[in-house]
């Protein structure tokens, strides 16, 4: 794998929301320096689309990296059903969309850099 231009994969990152971890299997384009770039709409079809890239009209919110490289989404999916305690068949897709949702409510560039400011 070319370190300048890896090839495509899943990332698994840790997000602070609503006071709690937040864990999220998402294309590796759209995480740049500990920052997620989240999609305003069409989540579903993009968060599984391994070669999606965020643009300017994205949100942007501090992440954590807990996970590198999967190749594909199921296999980032079900290591990160482990990594929360659950198995393969306690989540849907309705409940993750349901957070994605979630997640999309509280994201917006404010968040970065009041989070910096705290952190610095």
């Amino acid at each position: 794998m070319n370190r300048c231009n890896p090839e495509p994969h899943f990332k698994i990152v840790e997000t602070i929301e609503a006071g709690r971890s937040v864990l999220t299997v998402v294309p590796h384009k759209w995480i740049k320096n500990k920052i997620l770039f989240w999609p305003p709409k069409n989540v579903k079809n993009l968060i599984k689309d391994v070669n999606s890239t965020p643009d300017i009209t994205w949100n942007k919110i501090i992440c954590r990296i807990k996970r590198n490289y999967y190749k594909n989404r199921i296999a980032a999916e079900t290591e990160l059903l482990e990594m929360s305690g659950g198995s393969a068949t306690s989540s849907t897709d309705s409940e993750v969309l349901g957070e994605m949702k979630e997640k999309n409510k509280v994201r917006n560039t404010k968040n970065v850099t009041s989070q910096q400011n705290v952190e610095s």
